[in-house]
């Protein structure tokens, strides 16, 4: 493996949204030619947390399955070394010769201005699930293209990424199922001022037992509000085995710590699924499997009683123990009930907490389904990025929106 620049590595987990504590770990394991135990030890983490985190950092860059570590940090250490050695060509990142002042001096803006054209979208939207190309679709739809040509290409990536399910019956199922329950949900929710927007609660649903975005970015970028509902109502319902329509009455009992903290959306989920424990403590026997399991985990929270303490505080237990938490609670949690129904991947728990399914004709999605499902939901995402740009209409925007995770 060949060790690549800091610099790069930082863009490179600025553009992947790599954050905090996985961000330092990005950068020492591709930057440092050494064994991940050896790196583990420099960075005072323990393998298996490290191991933990780094699983996370190659689902960013569509790395799954079944491969051991160091296959994975070996493809992974192929590809990003493809990425700077292109960068230094000029492929596909370039600088811009023309000294252009439309958008930002950046090499992904220069190569926006290459498909400018409409006759080249085609050849951009082969280059649609690959990670690395996502601001250069974001800044030729919010910088360079006029209305009409924006709605276009935006109507051509729609089609693309909706072609990513279409050959899988059962992914098509799948979204007929996520439409019916989101339509639900909205339906029990009586506030109609505060109507979440459906393709948010498209979104939750979608990524219900799959693990593929566990910090909800998609729903919580269109409505911050209800995804912290939703993450609270999910682990209640699964805790009681309910449903998320039983118990979002419920959410008006538990005062979430985000009002009186602007923490970033990572963190906002994992102190919300926090609060919804603590809740669900007050009313749980600790006797309990789930129980015990439970008061394991809060003992590790910082005290979040105290709302006015310094908001570094939390920062600081986050980037230490929050990622590690979360993913403990999840395990626990989404291995003891599943909300997914028939529907969900295959999710490592502990083995005194896994109840068997309420519906026997359970589908467990294959690897090649979940990268599809992947693929599909980070295309989404990019998708919606895409809408922020003020040559896209209100009206345009919304009727894009009203279209995301929709079976064909």
């Amino acid at each position: 493996m060949k060790p690549l620049p800091v610099d790069f590595l930082e863009m490179i987990a600025e553009q992947e949204k790599i954050y905090n504590r996985e961000r330092e770990i990005f950068i020492a394991v591709f930057s440092i030619d050494l064994r991940l135990n050896q790196i583990a030890e420099q960075l005072g983490i323990r393998p298996d947390n490290l191991s933990r985190r780094m699983t996370d950092i190659y689902r960013k860059f569509g790395i799954n399955g079944l491969e051991q570590d160091r296959s994975k940090r070996e493809r992974l250490s192929r590809e990003l070394f493809d990425i700077y050695i292109n960068k230094q060509d000029g492929e596909p990142l370039t600088s811009s010769p023309e000294g252009d002042d439309d958008g930002p001096d950046t090499p992904e803006n220069a190569i926006a201005k290459q498909y400018k054209d409409p006759k080249k979208f085609p050849e951009l939207l082969e280059k649609l699930t690959k990670r690395e190309w996502n601001q250069v679709f974001r800044l030729l739809v919010t910088t360079h293209l006029h209305q009409q040509e924006a709605k276009e290409f935006l109507e051509k990536m729609k089609a693309e990424i909706d072609k990513l399910l279409t050959k899988d019956e059962r992914l098509q199922e799948f979204l007929e199922w996520v439409n019916k329950k989101s339509q639900s949900l909205a339906q029990s929710i009586v506030d109609s001022k505060n109507q979440p927007h459906l393709a948010a609660i498209r979104a939750c649903y979608f990524d219900f037992d799959i693990g593929i975005d566990v910090d909800r970015s998609f729903a919580y970028r269109l409505e911050p509000d209800f995804t912290r509902d939703f993450t609270c109502a999910s682990f209640i319902a699964r805790a009681e085995k309910s449903s998320v329509i039983e118990t979002f009455p419920k959410l008006s009992e538990i005062k979430g710590l985000q009002e009186s903290h602007q923490l970033d959306p990572a963190m906002a989920i994992v102190f919300e699924r926090a609060n919804a424990l603590q809740a669900l403590l007050e009313k749980t026997d600790s006797n309990t499997t789930l129980g015990r399991h439970l008061r394991e985990l809060e003992k590790e929270l910082p005290d979040l009683s105290d709302t006015t303490q310094d908001e570094t505080i939390l920062n600081k237990w986050y980037d230490e123990k929050g990622h590690d938490w979360g993913i403990k609670l999840r395990l626990t949690i989404v291995g003891y009930f599943s909300l997914g129904e028939q529907w969900r991947y295959q999710i490592e728990t502990n083995e005194d907490l896994i109840e068997e399914s309420h519906n026997e004709e359970v589908t467990i999605f294959t690897e090649e389904q979940y990268e599809l499902l992947e693929k599909y939901y980070y295309a989404n995402k990019l998708f919606l990025e895409c809408l922020d740009g003020d040559n896209i209409s209100p009206k345009v925007r919304e009727e894009f929106k009203n279209t995301l995770f929709l079976p064909i």
